[in-house]
């Protein structure tokens, strides 16, 4: 039942295969519902879930330990967020903009 996700992690996917085949490669990642499981770290695993009623997010220490993830789109903003060894790093295309992520 797990087989599809390892799949997408082995071969560096963030969405999951619907389709594959040597032909059409990683399955047809412009569906919507694809997004599911990238949502889901990110929301339930790393806690970016953002509240019209708050300027700030608490960012959770990922369970599933090291990970980096490139152009993150926030409040229009373009973000770099990665965790190693236990320690974050937060980048931003816009160094004077302050960043609306708080650890722990």
């Amino acid at each position: 039942m797990t087989r599809w996700f390892q799949v997408s992690l082995e071969n560096g996917w963030l969405t999951p295969v619907e389709y594959y085949g040597p032909v059409y490669g990683e399955g047809s990642n412009l569906q919507g519902w694809s997004a599911m499981p990238a949502a889901a770290m990110m929301m339930g695993g790393l806690g970016l879930m953002p509240r019209l009623d708050q300027d700030k997010v608490h960012l959770k220490t990922p369970p599933w330990g090291n990970f980096s993830m490139k152009h993150i789109q926030f409040r229009g903003q373009s973000y770099h967020i990665s965790y190693q060894e236990g320690t974050w790093t937060i980048e931003s295309d816009d160094a004077k903009h302050e960043y609306p992520f708080i650890i722990g």
